[in-house]
């Protein structure tokens, strides 16, 4: 513990923001007391030492949800001894979620657990126990080995910010946004459907009895009616929001439930509700 807060502090001693405290603080100098400098350098400190320990906890929490579903699963994606230790391991990962669901006095714990257990992977679940294997190592292949495409976030935001400079004069509504967004070919480039982007084909295959219009005639989108499931697009949020917190809670909870069932502390009085989650 004492060498690895120095480690941390030398690596992120090379961020641009700390040289430029380090920067000001050497220019204060000639201009504070002896005491007032002791003051500022010490603030510095205790700043860079939260920021060095609150990089660490998000960088622990994170990691966390390797030890949750699906990232805990993937030795089954290879042959061998640890692919038959990790099919029971699912199994009975499977079998406490769903009594944790049922059970009454566990909907708290359950409500962690399900933060990592997305609707694929209670699929990939349902394969595995009726015997679908090959099924299962499928989408637990596709949820493992498919990385988030941050690259692809970040370029949509550009053709956003690179939109506003181009017009700095005007405000970007929230319409005019999704505007830029849909015609991005953000999605067409990496081969994703966009479903959500109007073409000439779609637009005939829903109005293929609409007249051709004559020239100069606008067409009035607000008069046709779309089918009743879009009103549900902007509908109330039912899933928990993803976070480091969030993630280190899901982790412990999947941990405090193994070692629960495996240790059998019901039968030492030992409720699931005693830990400290």
């Amino acid at each position: 513990m004492d060498v690895l807060p120095v480690d941390l502090v030398g690596v992120l001693s090379d961020c641009d923001e700390f040289e430029k405290l380090l920067k000001y603080h050497a220019l204060s100098r000639r201009h504070l007391t002896p005491e007032q400098q002791n003051q500022t350098l010490e603030t510095f400190v205790n700043q860079l030492w939260f920021n060095s320990l609150s990089v660490l906890c998000k960088r622990s929490c994170a990691l966390s949800k390797l030890s949750a579903p699906p990232e805990c699963f993937a030795a089954m994606l290879q042959d061998g001894d640890d692919a038959d230790r990790t099919l029971q391991a699912l199994l009975e990962d499977w079998r406490l979620l769903c009594l944790a669901e049922q059970s009454p006095v566990a909907q708290d714990i359950s409500k962690d657990i399900q933060t990592t257990v997305s609707p694929p992977m209670r699929l990939a679940f349902q394969c595995f126990e009726s015997g679908q294997s090959a099924v299962g190592q499928e989408l637990l292949l596709a949820m493992v080995g498919t990385m988030p495409d941050t690259k692809f976030i970040e370029d949509l935001h550009q053709k956003v910010k690179t939109d506003a400079l181009a017009n700095a004069n005007r405000k970007q509504s929230p319409c005019h946004i999704q505007n830029v967004l849909i015609n991005s070919n953000m999605f067409e480039g990496r081969g994703v459907p966009h479903t959500a982007r109007l073409n000439k084909a779609a637009f005939k295959t829903h109005w293929k009895r609409a007249k051709p219009l004559k020239p100069g005639i606008v067409f009035n989108s607000r008069v046709e009616k779309m089918p009743s499931f879009y009103s549900k697009i902007m509908g109330t949020k039912t899933w928990a929001s993803l976070s480091e917190d969030a993630l280190a809670r899901s982790a412990a909870a999947w941990q405090w439930l193994r070692v629960f069932s495996r240790k059998h502390l019901k039968q030492r009085n030992v409720k699931l509700n005693d830990s400290c989650l």
